[in-house]
């Protein structure tokens, strides 16, 4: 599946926020539906409000078990 430019830019930043590559994302490990769930996890968030995208990074840290790290992923 082809990406468009905005969503390979966005997909970018989030590789280099957790030192990897982007081909991490779709590697072979990667399952097809957790592609299309963050294909549509990352199409929600571009249509966002501000302040919902406040709350769902809150949802995401806590549902991380990263309520006060901001820095990395959880261990």
């Amino acid at each position: 599946m082809p990406l468009d430019a905005e969503t390979e830019t966005l997909l970018k930043r989030i590789a280099d926020r957790l030192g990897c590559s982007v081909d991490d994302f779709f590697g072979a490990s990667t399952a097809a539906s957790e592609s299309a769930a963050l294909g549509e996890l990352l199409h929600l968030w571009q249509r966002a409000s501000q302040a919902s995208r406040r709350r769902i990074l809150d949802f995401a840290r806590r549902a991380a078990g990263q309520d006060g790290d901001r820095d990395g992923p959880a261990d």
